[in-house]
């Protein structure tokens, strides 16, 4: 048996999250240089480089797993179908139908990580939006407020770190539901056997 024989075609659902990824991946690569543009960051306390970096990690990396993942999908030798009819006998009533693995970007951790990485943005983004409103009224009692070109760096990377927030959310949203319906695809598995498979 090979593992195409057990493969289900990918849902519109799992196409949109890698769509999300690499928006979060571009929109990353955004911020990063509008926030180096004034003052390298320093309107943001140097937090959008760091959710840069760590959003450069997690996406990159899931990428790379989904490519891979894809890769042996199609290209995966006669006697993998049996090896993965052993990790999904458990769950499954039908052995010659095995369970497959979860895929990477369906896992417990990635979709807590992206929660985590959407908090990150979040704060950020309340810094930004602090500076930008501050330096519309004056500095702290001043009456001489920053020109709109001192304004307009940070008010942009405050809309794009806004954009970023909303594709980590649905993303991780998304991957939940999938996660659910690829779970659920065999009817087999049950709510207490989530976490006794991959995560």
């Amino acid at each position: 048996m090979t593992l195409n024989s057990t493969a289900s075609p990918i849902s519109p659902r799992a196409r949109l999250i890698h769509r999300l990824l690499c928006a979060s991946l571009a929109i990353a690569v955004l911020s990063l240089g509008v926030s180096l543009v004034v003052d390298f960051a320093a309107f943001s306390i140097y937090l959008t480089p760091a959710n840069c970096g760590v959003t450069f990690i997690f996406t990159i990396t899931l990428l790379v797993l989904t490519f891979k993942e894809r890769k042996r999908a199609t290209h995966a030798p006669a006697g993998l179908g049996t090896e993965l009819a052993d990790i999904g006998r458990a769950g499954s009533t039908n052995p010659s139908k095995p369970l497959l693995p979860i895929p990477h970007t369906l896992r417990k951790p990635t979709i807590i990580v992206a929660f985590l990485l959407a908090l990150s943005w979040l704060i950020t983004f309340g810094f930004l939006v602090a500076f930008v409103a501050i330096s519309h009224w004056g500095d702290f009692g001043y009456d001489q407020a920053h020109p709109p070109s001192k304004v307009a760096p940070p008010a942009v990377e405050a809309a794009l770190i806004g954009i970023q927030i909303g594709v980590v959310i649905t993303f991780a949203a998304m991957a939940i539901k999938e996660r659910r319906r690829f779970i659920n695809a065999e009817g087999k598995w049950k709510w207490y056997q989530l976490g006794t498979y991959q995560a």
